[in-house]
């Protein structure tokens, strides 16, 4: 995914990815969306190396909002401690937010 590096560059650390691409039965195994982003090759669950996931986030965010990334979807998953992130080529906008 084009958008990792340059969040691991600004981060200066390593990010652990937790699920990148998905076929449509570990999608479904794992509970995603049906049309997830994850089975397009076009979307990750991140979380930083040592733990820090609302740094992480809040770095994403802005990069996001300084134009120095792309994102069509962005928020944080508090309960199982990731960033989900996904860029689709056809274009992107989002709002970032933090989901339960």
């Amino acid at each position: 995914m084009c958008v990792l590096d340059p969040i691991r560059k600004a981060w200066g650390a390593p990010i652990i990815v937790n699920s990148g691409y998905r076929s449509e039965e570990l999608n479904k195994a794992v509970g995603g969306a049906k049309y997830s982003y994850h089975m397009l090759g076009m979307a990750a669950d991140i979380r930083p190396q040592n733990g820090l996931v609302y740094k992480l986030y809040y770095l994403v965010v802005h990069l996001f909002h300084t134009g120095q990334l792309g994102l069509t979807e962005c928020y944080i998953d508090r309960k199982r401690g990731y960033i989900h992130i996904a860029y689709d080529i056809e274009g992107f906008n989002t709002w970032p937010f933090i989901s339960n």
